[in-house]
């Protein structure tokens, strides 16, 4: 799947830019971004009264503790158990409750410790009324631990254009909808398309659709320009099917340029008779190395790659012209250029998040450490040995065969930090 190298922008909006680059900051990002979820709800008219609730959930595996239920000697079988419990409220303060148990059972332990292995699933239900908010209460089973400490409360919001219930976002193939189930989310370069669920198509006729983009360092959307073309599909009726429901729906597919988008926040605003809806959605990179969630840290850890000159405009200036810079200079060493992954940034900056998590040291962050360099620099050696030389200090002996390189690092303070003593 591609994958955008933008999404940096996003996140930036997300994250705030006063940062730093230490350790302590990596370890901040790293907590809050290594355990995904996303919750969804999607609403269809069903009849002219009634209305077909649709609540989706998507649970990092993260987040849950599994155990393996099979005896000695038998092929190992993980499980994890999870209850999630779901308030609906209503404006006349009524209340329906749901309470639901989800299971996740996995023959490899690697799986359980995947971020981007999800335990989802779904709760259906038809109203007359529409809710207002909902609450959720989420708790493993396996340790009776909540993974909120707090109900997840989101409000419904209030359509002004009456001919749709809900946007959705998801593909549609063979007559069945299937929802991507990322909280609004596009994974960029997926066949994901924004869907309309349609109740009225008379004011449908008269309705203008653009797409507009939320700038670096602004808090309102801009329109985009008119060679990103947005165009409307045919109202059709298609197939929701999952474990738990199947019904028909009616709805509208909403074409985007996604070939030609960058990764950030987007929307599509639908306007008739002089009121506008917004229906906001975010084009991102699912695992986006952690080290390109803050700017200073990506910015700072292009020491060893970036000349000077260059690394001087990628750490001085407003935000907004150091993200530009960033990404100019990431286009020129892109070996793909006409796609929109780029290779060379996803792996060096997956190098950067490594380094992190491996070579820190009592005195620098891992990126800073001697190993840290040499393996952003050329990655992961051919051959990794540990020695202990007579009365000298431990070391590590690095070599990459196809380099004709050997480094050679040594704990001179026997305190763990390795530095490079020879390399050849």
């Amino acid at each position: 799947m591609k994958r955008s190298v933008w999404i940096l922008v996003a996140f930036l909006l997300v994250s705030g830019l006063k940062t730093g680059f230490s350790q302590q900051r990596m370890d901040e990002i790293v907590l809050r971004q290594s355990q995904p979820m996303y919750f969804d709800e999607i609403n269809w008219a069903k009849g002219d009264t009634t209305t077909q609730f649709t609540f989706l959930f998507k649970i990092s595996h993260d987040y849950l503790s599994f155990v393996n239920r099979e005896s000695t000697g038998k092929p190992p079988v993980y499980h994890a158990e999870m209850n999630l419990s779901l308030e609906v409220y209503f404006n006349d303060s009524t209340i329906k409750r749901f309470n639901q148990t989800f299971i996740s059972d996995q023959s490899e332990l690697s799986v359980t410790r995947n971020r981007f292995e999800f335990i989802q699933g779904e709760i259906t239900w038809s109203d007359s009324k529409r809710p207002v908010r909902y609450v959720v209460d989420i708790t493993d089973l396996g340790n009776n631990k909540s993974i909120f400490k707090a109900p997840r409360k989101v409000q419904f919001r209030k359509k002004h254009n009456s001919w749709f219930d809900s946007a959705w976002i998801g593909t549609v193939k063979n007559g069945v909808i299937t929802p991507a189930n990322l909280g609004k989310n596009i994974p960029y370069g997926s066949e994901s398309t924004v869907f309309l669920a349609v109740k009225d198509s008379i004011q449908l006729e008269k309705t203008s659709i653009k797409l507009l983009q939320k700038p670096i360092d602004d808090d309102e959307f801009e329109s985009m320009p008119d060679s990103f073309n947005v165009t409307a599909g045919k109202i059709t009726t298609l197939n929701y099917s999952s474990a738990s429901a199947a019904f028909l729906v009616k709805g509208l597919e909403i074409h985007l340029p996604l070939k030609d988008l960058d990764a950030g926040q987007y929307a599509i605003t639908l306007t008739s008779a002089g009121v506008t809806d917004t229906v906001a959605f975010l084009i991102y990179w699912l695992n986006m190395p952690f080290s390109l969630y803050d700017l200073d840290l990506a910015t700072r850890t292009m020491k060893y790659l970036a000349p000077e000159a260059d690394y001087d405009k990628l750490n001085s200036g407003s935000s907004r012209k150091r993200i530009e810079f960033f990404r100019k200079y990431w286009k020129n060493l892109d070996p793909t250029p006409k796609t929109p992954y780029n290779e060379l940034m996803a792996e060096y900056f997956r190098r950067v998040d490594f380094s992190f998590a491996t070579y820190q040291s009592t005195r620098d962050p891992g990126w800073r450490t001697d190993r840290g360099k040499i393996y952003i620099l050329n990655g992961e050696p051919d051959t990794r040995k540990r020695v202990t030389p007579p009365n000298q200090p431990p070391q590590e002996i690095w070599t990459y065969s196809k380099l004709n390189r050997v480094f050679v690092f040594a704990d001179t303070d026997g305190k763990g930090d390795f530095r490079l003593v020879k390399s050849k």
